[in-house]
């Protein structure tokens, strides 16, 4: 079976686990907007696209099927176990200022690590 560039889109989006106007927020759509890309009434322009490949882990190439892959090479944000998807999935679905919060605390906590082991 063929899936559309909507179809393509809203599977990956429930793949990770994140809400249509999750998605549509973070590319600077309206949910309206988002919904019709989903449904197949508007295609996405390349500017969104690329967006929506990042938001969604993904290569514009996926989205656009002209691969079944829908994990990019190079990237360096492939997860490689269980708890990596987990933690990724999670922090994506945060707010910008959470998203950055989390970084600071992972700074802190690797800081006090690396203090700890080196005593």
């Amino acid at each position: 079976m063929i899936l559309t560039v909507g179809e393509r889109i809203e599977s990956r989006r429930e793949q990770l686990g994140l809400k249509q106007y999750q998605v549509a927020d973070s590319i600077g759509v309206t949910r309206t907007t988002m919904s019709k890309y989903e449904n197949g009434v508007n295609i996405p322009n390349a500017e969104i696209l690329a967006k929506l490949a990042r938001v969604l882990q993904t290569s514009a190439d996926y989205l656009c099927g002209l691969t079944d892959s829908s994990t990019p090479h190079g990237t360096d944000w492939v997860c490689t176990d269980q708890i990596d998807r987990q933690l990724i999935t999670n922090i994506r679905k945060l707010s910008r200022e959470d998203q950055l919060r989390i970084s600071g605390r992972v700074e802190q906590l690797l800081e006090d690590n690396a203090r700890s082991s080196g005593d």
